[in-house]
């Protein structure tokens, strides 16, 4: 350790003996010459191409393909009306395909309806009911288009006016409601929005005066407030300017007015002198001319004189004039200071949010007694469906390949045995991309099998997240297609769902080469080959794979300059 401390010390030593040997060979640097040799280099440009192309933009996931599995159907519960006898009056045919919301057996003259939903009826379903069974009935009818509401699972008069028309359009009457109930329940309904909105407004109406106003809104109030004394001090200065010159222009008007009627007055002596005899200038008698010359300086004198009466008269009224105007400029200055400074008073006093608590309890209040009665009303009247007269099915269409009872024939148990008619291509997309998908969609499904994808079409994407057995977060996804080979049966492949597309080539740069401005706006850098760049313009489109649609708002850019997506620095 020792040695090897000391053999250490030698080097350091003879490294540093010729370190100096070579500096005094080379003549000492300034310090300056040294920070300017080891200065690192200049950063260069990293910069990738301009090119053209389509972007699309896809939404990727798994499904399966295959049949329904067979399901023997029986009646869920009682009938409308309540018969003694299930007399079968009308029935289908072996072979038949099922729809959703069609009748799929009538009995005692009642029908049997089917919808597609995952919870099999267990109860009936009258007005004021919730849960998830009212909720898969709402979204089968909105389906169906029998309902306009957005489906929240609650049976309320939009629900029930949909199983109306629903029975109506399949040739049957619902279990229905008299006229006074109808009036009743709307009047019901109608008290229960009006304190909603009661409710509603008042709270909002609290919300906004507790945030009270916003620190921009007290800057703009004391702006303000500077601004309207500022503009008070000039209208009182620009007050002063005026009277002072208008006095100026009046004492000028009388200096003027006084000279006329000197110069009137030596006019006046002049012409008398010379009517008398003696001109005022030679005392000789005055000639013809002079006469007339005397004279009409004594009529310019008199004409002066009037002249210099008007405008002493104009400038007095032109001094009132501006002395109204002058202090109604101050007054109306200092109106807006006043204003201003109640403003900011305004908005800088405490909140008293104490009439707005009470208003909001009067209106919680009555709402909760306007649902309640509601509630009361809407349990005792309303269309309702007996469980009887339901049926939901996990998919539709079905085809019926088994029939236990036919027309004329007593109903016990189970009537009938469907399948599914066709193969089903079954999936489910995330919460965040089902709103990019409807029916109608077009998609294209992937194996290793296949030489090339199949194109297929999106005919069901469900609204509500979790139904027909996918996970939370997800919506089921069914696609249909002309043919699968029989190899893809009972297999899961991959589904690929463009969602957005540029619809042609354009020009695209990678994400790095974009950067904002302080207004906001887009732009890109290009490499000029010279040493130098420039900057252009450019709003952004559609974002695929890492590069994005760019189209040119100020500057030039074409497919194959390079911009400037980063820079590297040497070592």
């Amino acid at each position: 350790m020792r040695r090897g401390l000391v053999l250490s010390a030698v080097l350091i030593g003879l490294a540093a003996t010729a370190t100096v040997g070579w500096m005094v060979g080379r003549g000492i640097r300034s310090p300056a010459e040294i920070a300017a040799q080891t200065q690192p280099p200049e950063p260069s440009l990293i910069t990738v191409a301009v090119v053209r192309t389509e972007l699309s933009a896809d939404v990727i996931t798994r499904a399966d393909i295959g049949f329904d599995e067979p399901a023997s159907l029986s009646l869920g519960g009682a009938l409308g009306g309540n018969p003694t006898t299930l007399v079968v009056t009308a029935a289908p045919e072996v072979g038949d395909e099922v729809v959703e919301g069609s009748t799929l057996i009538e009995v005692a003259g009642r029908p049997v309806m089917v919808l597609q939903g995952d919870i099999p009826v267990y109860r009936d379903l009258r007005p004021g009911a919730e849960g998830v069974d009212v909720l898969q009935l709402e979204e089968a009818l909105a389906r169906l288009g029998f309902s306009m509401e957005t489906p929240d699972g609650v049976w309320d008069d939009e629900t029930a006016a949909a199983i109306d028309t629903w029975y109506t359009a399949a040739g049957y009457r619902s279990n229905g409601i008299s006229d006074q109930e109808d009036a009743a329940l709307d009047s019901a309904r109608s008290r229960v929005r009006a304190a909603a909105e009661s409710l509603q407004e008042n709270r909002g109406a609290r919300d906004e005066s507790a945030q009270g106003p916003t620190a921009l809104e007290i800057l703009s109030a004391e702006s303000a407030l500077r601004s309207a004394n500022e503009q008070s001090t000039l209208a009182k200065i620009e007050e002063d300017q005026q009277v002072a010159a208008a006095e100026s222009a009046v004492r000028s008007a009388e200096q003027a007015r006084q000279q006329a009627v000197r110069d009137h007055q030596v006019a006046e002596q002049r012409w008398q002198t010379a009517q008398a005899g003696s001109h005022p200038d030679t005392g000789l008698p005055p000639t013809s001319f002079e006469l007339q010359q005397l004279l009409a300086d004594y009529e310019q004198a008199i004409e002066t004189l009037r002249q210099a009466d008007q405008a002493l008269t104009q400038t007095r009224i032109d001094q009132e004039v501006a002395a109204v105007q002058a202090a109604a400029a101050v007054r109306g200055a200092e109106e807006q200071v006043l204003a201003a400074q109640e403003l900011l008073n305004e908005l800088t006093s405490p909140i008293d949010l104490s009439s707005f608590d009470r208003q909001i309890r009067d209106a919680s209040e009555e709402l909760a007694d306007a649902q309640q009665a509601l509630a009361t009303l809407q349990a005792e009247v309303g269309t309702w469906i007996p469980s009887g007269e339901l049926l939901f099915l996990k998919r539709l269409p079905v085809r019926i390949d088994r029939m236990t009872v036919a027309r004329g024939g007593i109903l016990t148990g189970s009537f009938m045995t469907v399948t599914g008619s066709e193969l089903a291509i079954r999936g489910s997309v995330s919460d965040r991309d089902a709103p990019l998908i409807q029916e109608g969609t077009q998609v294209f499904i992937e194996d290793s099998s296949l030489e090339a994808p199949i194109v297929g079409t999106v005919t069901v994407i469900a609204e509500q997240a979790n139904t027909n057995n996918v996970g939370p977060g997800r919506h089921y996804l069914q696609i249909s297609v002309t043919e699968v080979p029989e190899e893809l049966v009972g297999r899961n492949v991959k589904v690929v769902i463009p969602v957005n597309s540029t619809e042609g080539e354009v020009l695209a740069v990678p994400a790095a080469a974009l950067s904002a401005t302080a207004d906001g706006s887009t732009r890109v850098e290009v490499d000029q080959g010279d040493g130098s760049t420039r900057f252009v313009s450019v709003a952004a489109g559609l974002a695929a794979g890492g590069l994005v649609e760019v189209t040119v708002v100020d500057g030039a850019l074409e497919e194959g300059d390079l911009v400037v997506v980063g820079y590297a620095t040497g070592a």
